[in-house]
């Protein structure tokens, strides 16, 4: 008989943030469409799923709680930037990140040129083509996979665990990503 798999889950009002983003999409009508910038209040909830250890845990709910709650700060009244975003350029230096494109209001489809200035440490640059939910669930749960291994938490062969985050945009809607 194979080993049982168990869970923990992490999920509560503290595993949230406040952070803004933009993405583009691909409207077969308007071609390749930035959204503006707008906020969210974004809530995580964090799976991890694997088979016990020689004390009969699979991690430690504390801390696991306690790390993502650190990604989580660090990510808290941040603007998302993806850093190969269509229709955006980005330009940086030491201080700021400089932020230039035509947006379109996907309920009224009117354009109008947007630049935005964001100091450089309350940006996040995901090495990514968009700022989408779904890839900045996995930027935290690629922060969260790395440190919960660094630490020890988890064991880097065969044995590791799946963790799958959920990051919540909007009541309903939700991406789900596991590693």
């Amino acid at each position: 008989m194979p080993a049982p798999i168990f869970s923990i889950l992490l999920d509560g009002k503290d595993l949230a943030f406040t952070a803004r983003h933009s993405i583009t999409l691909s409207l077969p009508e308007k071609g390749l469409v930035v959204e503006p910038f707008h906020a969210h209040r974004f809530r995580v909830t964090a799976q991890i799923r694997g088979v016990l250890n020689d004390e009969g845990l699979l991690i430690d709910f504390h801390a696991v709680h306690a790390i993502l709650k650190e990604i989580l700060n660090a990510c808290h009244r941040k603007t998302f930037l993806a850093e190969n975003q269509k229709g955006v350029e980005i330009t940086t230096d030491s201080n700021r990140i400089r932020v230039e494109f035509t947006a379109t209001d996907l309920h009224t489809r009117k354009e109008s040129a947007k630049r935005l200035t964001v100091p450089a440490e309350q940006a996040v640059l995901l090495p990514e083509n968009n700022a989408s939910a779904e890839l900045i669930a996995l930027h935290i749960a690629s922060r969260l996979d790395k440190k919960l291994t660094s630490a020890g938490l988890i064991p880097a062969d065969a044995q590791r665990p799946l963790l799958t985050l959920t990051l919540e945009e909007y009541p309903g809607m939700k991406a789900v990503v596991t590693l």
